[in-house]
């Protein structure tokens, strides 16, 4: 148990620092914003918006991305996924299934707080913080 927590304390602990930007956007939705409408529309094409699609198409295709902010964006909800995803995979399958950013995970998530585990719980504050402490500090992208 302790060799699973360990590496989610780093990574929350990076994610306070600032030395991963992963969960520092104000929002799970790059493609909302401005910087990311020219990738939406040649990477995207066809895919219905709505749910986080057009965020998981701009992830899988993030070396196409030609916006730099754009890609900034994506790899900061790629990263806040993955850790989500590694941290709270139980918890997502005992209470938020078919879930994903961008479609109520994290609200699920925290409205089942009292039964998560630490990992879990050390991954959504760290998150949390992070979003905090850039909330007036990000420039309007859209």
């Amino acid at each position: 148990m302790q060799t699973r927590i360990l590496p989610l304390l780093v990574l929350a602990s990076a994610l306070l620092s600032g030395g991963v930007r992963a969960a520092q956007t104000a929002e799970p939705h790059p493609e909302k914003r401005g910087a990311c409408k020219a990738d939406v529309a040649s990477l995207c094409k066809g895919i219905e918006k709505g749910e986080g699609r057009h965020v998981r198409c701009l992830a899988q295709n993030i070396d196409q991305i030609k916006n730099t902010s754009c890609k900034t964006h994506v790899q900061e909800y790629k990263t806040l996924d993955d850790a989500v995803k590694q941290a709270c995979s139980a918890e997502t399958d005992a209470n938020c299934k078919g879930m994903a950013l961008g479609t109520g995970l994290l609200k699920c998530l925290h409205k089942n707080k009292k039964t998560l585990s630490e990992g879990c719980k050390t991954v959504l504050h760290a998150n949390r913080e992070a979003r905090k402490a850039k909330q007036g500090s990000a420039p309007q992208t859209h």
